[in-house]
C-alpha cells in the first residue's frame, strides 16, 4: 500500500489556492521517503506552472494529476472512436451499435501468448 499524504495537520497554503516553490517543498516532505532538493522541486513547479508565475494553482494541479491519469489508464472507448473519425470521417463506427463500436476500437488481445 502507498503511503497516504496527510495535509490536515499544517496548512501549506497562505490562503490564496497557490502553491509556492516552498510550500509544495513542505507538502512533499510530508511524504515518507521523498527528499527533494529546492532546485529539484523549483524544476517541478516550473513544470507545473501553466501560466508562468512562479505558483502552481490548484487547476494546474487539478490539470497535472488528470494527464498522468490519462497516461496510465490509456483512452476510453469514446476518445478512440472520435481518433478514428479524425483518420476517417467516412468510417461507419457511428452506425454501430454502441457496444459493438466499442469492440471495434479496443486494442485487440494476442492470442498467441
Amino acid at each position: 500500500m502507498s503511503p497516504q499524504l496527510n495535509t490536515s495537520s499544517v496548512s501549506t497554503m497562505e490562503g490564496d489556492d497557490l502553491l509556492s516553490v516552498e510550500e509544495f517543498k513542505a507538502l512533499l516532505e510530508k511524504i515518507p521517503g521523498l527528499k527533494f532538493s529546492i532546485v529539484q522541486v523549483e524544476s517541478i513547479v516550473n513544470y507545473l506552472d501553466g501560466d508562468g508565475n512562479g505558483d502552481i494553482d490548484l487547476m494546474e494541479l487539478d490539470h497535472a494529476i488528470k494527464k498522468a491519469h490519462r497516461k496510465h489508464v490509456g483512452r476510453d472507448p469514446m476518445h478512440l472512436i472520435a481518433d478514428k473519425l479524425v483518420k476517417n470521417p467516412y468510417s461507419k463506427i457511428l452506425l454501430l451499435p454502441t457496444s459493438r463500436a466499442f469492440q471495434e476500437v479496443r486494442p485487440k488481445k494476442d492470442l498467441r501468448s
